[in-house]
């Protein structure tokens, strides 16, 4: 059964966001890996964009 907010309409935490943040981007990570055996290295690959590297 799907659990409802306890809170609607209140504002999110920093700790909320962080979750789903991260959980958006390992979802994203699978759905451009199209593996799940190449997720470590899509995001090795994207920390390297994130700091404002560039991919060789």
């Amino acid at each position: 059964m799907e659990q409802r907010s306890k809170r609607p309409g209140a504002p999110i935490t920093r700790e909320e966001t962080s979750i789903v943040v991260n959980k958006l981007r390992m979802n994203f990570l699978r759905l451009i890996a199209g593996n799940a055996t190449r997720i470590g290295e899509i995001e090795c690959q994207l920390e390297v964009i994130e700091n404002g590297g560039n991919l060789q």
